[in-house]
């Protein structure tokens, strides 16, 4: 079908919160004013449970938002989420701490992989050997981060959704004059990187004070 969809997806950590977004190519599926949230309740049914569980027991998922990036506009959607905690146990780490997934493309279209940053992963999970390496545990990453990595990838229609969809990273090109183009690439492989990364946004960005 060729039309793009952006999920952006809010957590809390303590009183930060931080948000992470995905971008999916439609390949079935509502093309009128419910396309949107089509495409969040497949991503909630899809994804979520596997979020949840590489997340502290004090994260909690706030809300899924979708909205449509290219052709004709529809409308925006934002689902709220009620108790959506992380189920692994243990206290997450402070919110700049971050697992980072790498998005790939394994046919070369990429200079460089898309990264995402997530937030909320319990401090329990960073390895404790002697001596420390400071890495992610191996049970952390194998298999949580690695089932978080394989539903993300492609989100498939369901009982309640008809929505299906393929992970892309998008690309921006700047153009002189305005405005700017974008191009997509297909991410066929996601995997976490071993060491914790940080993100630092600016307050009400990438990160935002609750109240």
């Amino acid at each position: 079908m060729g039309v793009k969809y952006q999920i952006i997806v809010r957590t809390r950590v303590d009183d930060s919160i931080q948000k992470f977004a995905l971008v999916y190519d439609q390949t079935a599926g509502s093309t009128g004013a419910d396309a949107t949230e089509e495409c969040i309740e497949s991503w909630q049914e899809g994804c979520l449970a596997e979020l949840q569980a590489i997340l502290a027991l004090n994260t909690i998922v706030l809300s899924i938002y979708c909205r449509k990036l290219d052709g004709e506009s529809r409308p925006t959607w934002r689902k709220n989420l009620e108790s959506m905690n992380g189920t692994r146990t243990g206290t997450a780490l402070t919110a700049q701490n971050c697992l980072i997934f790498n998005l790939r493309n394994t046919q070369g279209l990429l200079k460089r992989p898309g990264r995402l940053f997530i937030s909320g992963c319990a401090k329990e999970d960073i390895e404790q050997v002697t001596p420390p390496t400071g890495g992610w545990d191996a049970e952390l990453l194998d298999p949580p981060a690695t089932n978080f990595a394989t539903a993300i990838k492609s989100i498939p229609a369901f009982a309640g959704s008809n929505f299906a969809g393929l992970l892309q990273v998008r690309q921006y090109h700047k153009e002189v004059p305005p405005p700017p183009t974008y191009t997509y690439i297909l991410v066929d492989s996601v995997d976490a990187t071993v060491e914790p990364g940080s993100q630092m946004g600016r307050k009400g960005e990438l990160t935002g004070w609750f109240v």
